[in-house]
């Protein structure tokens, strides 16, 4: 598992992905898929420990 890139990580290649593309539409439809696999990212590493950090994203 240690191949597995860090939130951290996909984060900056989300934000890399916008930048990179600067279409609003795209990274808006992106984004929310995205949030929803992070969400559940973090609900099963971290067991809700970082829910007002979710809380924030939306």
């Amino acid at each position: 598992m240690e191949d597995s890139p860090s939130p951290q990580d996909t984060l900056s290649q989300i934000w890399m992905l916008y930048t990179a593309k600067n279409e609003q539409k795209y990274f808006e439809d992106y984004a929310y898929h995205f949030l929803d696999i992070y969400k559940n990212v973090l609900k099963s590493e971290f067991h809700d420990s970082s829910n007002a950090d979710i809380q924030q994203l939306n």
